[in-house]
């Protein structure tokens, strides 16, 4: 129940209580318990915790692979590998579990849904008939609450494979089957990838809108990541609307928030946004913030996108600083890798920081112009109507 209420602090000592008293004489019992555990330490960004127990998970398991547990635990840790980046590992899994004679329906579907997503991340050409298959599957069950995390998760990986249109589309459809299902916090959670990709746009009053309609959810559920994610997002929008104060409050609260949690990633993340924050206000101690976030991304294992934004933060402070020579070449390594990664949107945004950093006598015209037709080719793909504001 506390899980379902979005409580995985709670959920996750009722496990642990629930393991230490009662003895469990069914080592599908104990799996399922140690697969429930670790779904409730991945939620609150726990990765390596999560994938301790679901090796412990796997041990209790008698039968192995051909146990009738190996699925649920399978595709849990298939679910945390994607998390962590390690995608081929995912999806190699999630095949598994797909292919094996006996997997039930539902336990199908949730693996074909995690063969999508990783084969959008990694641009592979499986990525649509598997996506289609997923959906089919769905529908056949005909159940509101897992079409509902089907088209969210659709939408996320939509989002990850830069079909940012297509991701908005999932999300909307996703928030209105949890609704139709009543489960408002799973709406809320939706609404919070909204909320994220409308500010990756641009659109940021329309992400003010609903990241607050999330926070108030997740604050009335009791949902702690839930009220800690929103409000560091709030203290991004804050940021880059120029209320560097109220931007400093919201995002210490939330680093609180997630440290009490025990949650590298997040903490991470919300480094990032503060490293952001320190450049747009001209803070002296920019430089050792982004190192900082950027050290954080590293050892939480956070993914290549928010490493690439602090190598981006970190060129954009030595051009503030003065060095501008110095700022076009680390942006132009920062975009080289963004393009070697297939992170489009940083592509958009280090191109959107050099057309300003790289004056008119610095670069050949020809050279600017390609940058710009890049630029406004990436911005109309993404969907993207205003970057975000650079150092003065």
């Amino acid at each position: 129940a506390a899980d379902l209420l979005g409580r995985y602090a709670l959920a996750e000592s009722s496990l642990r209580e629930a393991l230490r008293r009662e003895p469990v004489t069914s080592p599908t019992v104990a799996a399922r318990r140690r697969t429930a555990l670790a779904a409730a330490l991945e939620r609150q960004g726990r990765y390596r915790a999560a994938l301790g127990e679901l090796t412990r998970a796997e041990r209790a398991l008698a039968g192995g692979v051909d146990d009738e547990g190996w699925p649920a635990v399978a595709l849990r840790r298939s679910s945390v590998l994607y998390r962590r980046g390690r995608l081929r590992e995912s999806l190699a899994l999630a095949a598994r579990v797909a292919g094996r004679s006996g997997t039930t329906r539902a336990d199908r579907a949730r693996a074909l849904l995690r063969v999508e997503m990783c084969a959008g991340e990694l641009a592979l050409p499986t990525r649509d008939e598997a996506g289609r298959e997923a959906l089919a599957a769905f529908r056949g069950l005909r159940a509101d609450r897992d079409l509902a995390s089907l088209l969210g998760n659709l939408g996320v990986s939509a989002f990850e494979a830069d079909d940012w249109r297509l991701a908005e589309r999932r999300y909307r459809e996703s928030r209105e089957r949890y609704r139709r299902a009543g489960d408002v916090v799973g709406a809320a959670i939706v609404e919070n990838n909204l909320a994220e990709l409308l500010c990756e746009q641009g659109r940021v009053q329309e992400a003010y809108a609903v990241f607050g309609e999330a926070r108030r959810v997740f604050r009335a559920a009791g949902l702690a990541i839930g009220v800690a994610a929103t409000t560091s997002s709030l203290g991004r929008l804050a940021a880059r609307a120029g209320d560097h104060v109220a931007a400093e409050e919201l995002l210490a609260e939330a680093e609180a928030a997630f440290r009490g949690l025990g949650s590298p990633v997040y903490v991470a993340d919300t480094l990032v946004r503060r490293a952001e924050l320190a450049l747009l206000a001209g803070d002296p101690a920019t430089a050792e913030r982004v190192a900082a976030a950027r050290a954080a991304v590293l050892d939480a294992d956070a993914g290549v996108w928010p490493r690439l934004v602090c190598d981006r933060y970190a060129a954009l402070w030595q051009w503030r600083c003065g060095d501008a020579a110095g700022a076009v070449a680390a942006l132009l390594a920062a975009r080289d890798e963004a393009v070697g990664h297939g992170v489009v949107a940083e592509e958009l945004l280090c191109l959107d920081a050099l057309l300003v950093v790289a004056g008119a006598d610095d670069v050949p015209a020809p050279e600017r112009a390609a940058w710009r037709r890049r630029r406004d080719a990436l911005a109309v793909h993404l969907g993207v109507v205003a970057p975000p504001p650079l150092p003065h």
